[in-house]
């Protein structure tokens, strides 16, 4: 294999490829797939981000002393109480809606999260599941 000699007289592989050996008209139609596919995961993910937002999620406790409700972004939409949720200790009411509240705000987090997941392409998908164990 040929060699030329470096700036510095190091000798260095002539095995470069030149911007003259491109096809720039296969380049710039790789470059146009690229964006039109970004572009359209784009639109899908906005879409889905949109979709979830306007999702509502209910929690309650079992013995239907309370519950609430968010949306997709996650935002708390509505706590509703029975009434004899007011006799309970301060504590175990607090105890009851942090626990009520953790859980709505978390399940829309994760059915966000999923829709966007979903709505990416395969290859960012795979990255992803690959990289987090997803």
């Amino acid at each position: 294999m040929p060699t030329v000699m470096g700036a510095r007289g190091a000798r260095q592989s002539n095995n470069v490829t030149r911007m003259s050996d491109f096809d720039v008209n296969e380049l710039v139609a790789r470059l146009q797939l690229v964006t039109d596919e970004m572009a359209g995961a784009g639109d899908r993910v906005r879409a889905a981000v949109s979709a979830a937002h306007t999702t509502t999620f209910h929690v309650a406790d079992h013995d239907g002393l309370a519950e609430i409700t968010a949306d997709g972004r996650p935002r708390l939409t509505g706590v509703h109480l029975h009434r004899d949720a007011l006799h309970l200790h301060p504590d175990d009411l607090d105890h009851l809606l942090t626990t009520l509240l953790n859980e709505v705000l978390g399940e829309a987090r994760r059915a966000t999260g999923d829709a966007v997941f979903e709505a990416l392409p395969q290859q960012i998908r795979t990255e992803i599941t690959r990289v987090t164990d997803r």
